[in-house]
């Protein structure tokens, strides 16, 4: 059941048992880990958790903040304005049938369970990104 007077980013950093102190340190360590030039202080996170709508943070603190949650930022209660959405959107009518997709899909899926778990970087929010964004380029220039 959700608080009274909590926004979703209060939540989900209560959820992960983060105090606002340890929440700038761990928000920290994930930018220094994903290479972004991104921080935050305890005042700037009191806004987000305090103000509704919480003022839009810095693109490399939405990278962050994405990546620490794994949730978009609109899901965390921010007015993400469509250029900072970082969901794919939609390429064609859901009625239709989408046989690339289905295929590529199907093939990654069957490439990732056939392939031995290894050790080595993970893939972050960021790459997924970059990915999302070549991939959405690649279904426009495929659909037209």
């Amino acid at each position: 059941m959700a608080q009274l007077g909590v926004n979703r980013l209060a939540r989900l950093r209560q959820a992960a048992g983060y105090t606002q102190a340890s929440f700038v340190a761990a928000f920290t360590a994930e930018a220094a880990r994903l290479g972004v030039r991104a921080a935050v202080s305890v005042r700037q996170a009191r806004r987000w958790e305090r103000e509704d709508p919480p003022p839009l943070p810095h693109p490399g603190q939405q990278a962050v903040l994405e990546a620490m949650f794994g949730v978009p930022l609109a899901d965390l209660g921010f007015a993400v304005p469509p250029h900072r959405v970082t969901v794919a959107g939609p390429i064609s009518h859901p009625e239709q049938v989408k046989r690339r997709t289905f295929v590529a899909d199907a093939g990654s899926l069957t490439a990732v369970a056939l392939t031995p778990a290894l050790c080595g970087p993970r893939i972050g929010a960021a790459d997924l990104v970059r990915l999302r964004a070549r991939l959405d380029g690649l279904y426009e220039t495929d659909h037209t």
